[in-house]
């Protein structure tokens, strides 16, 4: 191929990509508007209220919207008021129920034994079933995260009931 050719090829080419980007940014949009069967151009009105209707939507105008507003925030406030005082009564029967439990749970001192070959999972289901914790899983996961699943003592300890995870583990592992 001559110098001669390829250039003629280029601006050939050049020519079609000129007239494609002219049809398809000043060309398709209008015929796009008109539809296929000659249809008049929607307009963004009716677009909208296609919108609304199939998403089952309502448009009102602002001063209706100010006004409904205003109302349902009155409303919230009259409501949050009655939910503050309702919270309020339910959190001070819940106090009142926490104490008595409290009251009951009494703390006590209880001599604690460790014995040799006890894993630290065998400790903190003995701790949990002597009531000194809450949880043996989580006692576990406590002793795993500072590093002393491995430092656990042998012995006889006085631990009370109701003691956090972090008492516990301090006393059996000094």
């Amino acid at each position: 191929m001559s110098k001669q050719e390829a250039r003629g090829l280029a601006t050939g080419m050049f020519i079609a990509a000129l007239l494609l980007t002219f049809y398809y940014f000043l060309l398709a949009p209008l015929t796009k508007a008109e539809g296929s069967d000659g249809e008049k151009e929607v307009n963004e009105k009716q677009i909208a209220e296609q919108y609304l209707e199939k998403n089952q939507l309502v448009a009102v105008d602002k001063k209706e919207y100010e006004t409904s507003s205003k109302f349902a925030s009155e409303q919230k406030d009259e409501n949050k008021g009655i939910q503050e005082a309702a919270a309020n009564k339910d959190k001070e029967e819940a106090d009142k129920k926490e104490a008595e439990k409290k009251a009951e749970e009494e703390v006590k001192p209880l001599n604690f034994s460790i014995e040799s070959g006890m894993a630290s999972s065998e400790v903190a289901e003995a701790l949990q079933q002597a009531k000194i914790i809450q949880n043996a899983e989580e006692f576990i996961n406590v002793l795993e995260n500072k590093g002393l699943e491995n430092a656990v003592q042998l012995g006889t300890f006085e631990l009370q009931t109701g003691m956090s995870n972090v008492e516990v583990i301090e006393v059996i592992t000094r």
